[in-house]
This record gives C-alpha cells, structure tokens and sequence, in this order.
C-alpha cells in the first residue's frame, strides 16, 4: 500500500506515514469502522455501505496504478560530467576535472546503463582516452627517435 499524498510504500499496521505524517487509512479500517450517528437511527445503511465501497475501489484504483518514477541520477551524472569537462579548459582545474568527468560518465554507465546520452557519452570518452593514448605513445616515439639523432650529430 502507498501514501495517498507522497507515495510512500507504506507497511501493514502503521496509522501515520512516516515521510509526510499523513494519516493511513486501509482497506480494513473502512469495512470495520461502525457508522458515527449522534443517537439518532441510521436508515440510510445503504447510503453508507455506497460510501464505504467508493472509498474502497478508490484506495483500490490507488494501490493498483502506476507508480511515478523517481527522476534518474541520469541528470546528476551528466550535468557532473559536463561542468567538469567545461572546468577542462582551465589549466590549473585541467587535471582534477578530467578525473572528476571520468568518474562521472563512468558511474553514470554503470548506475544508468538504460540512459542513452550516457551511453554515447561513455563510448565517446573511452574513445577520445583511446585516442589520446595512442597520440601520446606516437609523439613519444617521435621525441625518442629526434633525440637519438640528434645524440649522433653531436658525436
């Protein structure tokens, strides 16, 4: 059973909604409850067996649709992501926000894997770190062979 006010999972035999402090009542409470009259005789039981069956179906309509959503982390990882990728184009921040970028768009792959953006984003950053491995390794190379010659010339 869920909160009527915040939908809240609520558990059986609780009167209050520990979220929202919204009183609980269940589907029991309504069959048992005795109608209140100041005395008086009450004629209209069938007035008050229709009420009592409206409230019923409509905590019944309640429980049985279709809970919201919470909103994904979706939203946190990539806004996470692109701040620090902007922080990127600072010198001084460079190191420490490709770390943070990182990890963001990897624990967003791995928390949200149905997000698509995430995907592309994760593809694409494993790609540019792929790229930028093999560049460093190549300028590298270049670097060593332009020293050995240079290191010949001198002798």
């Amino acid at each position: 059973m869920y909160c009527k006010r915040c939908r809240y999972e609520l558990k059986d035999g609780w009167n209050v909604c520990p979220k929202c402090s919204e009183a609980i009542v269940s589907n029991d409470s309504i069959l048992n409850a005795e109608p209140k009259s100041s005395g008086a005789i009450v004629s209209n039981d069938s007035i008050l067996n229709a009420e009592r069956l409206r409230q019923i179906k409509a905590m019944e309509n309640i429980d049985t649709q279709e809970l919201p959503t919470a909103p994904s982390n979706a939203v946190i990882y990539l806004a996470v992501y692109f701040a620090s990728t902007l922080l990127c184009f600072i010198p001084q921040t460079r190191a420490i926000a490709s770390v943070v970028a990182l990890i963001a768009i990897v624990t967003g792959f791995i928390k949200c894997p149905e997000n698509r953006a995430i995907k592309v984003l994760f593809w694409l950053t494993l790609a540019w770190i792929v790229c930028s491995i093999i560049f460093s390794i190549i300028i590298m190379a270049m670097c060593v062979n332009a020293l050995a010659d240079c290191g010949s010339s001198w002798r």
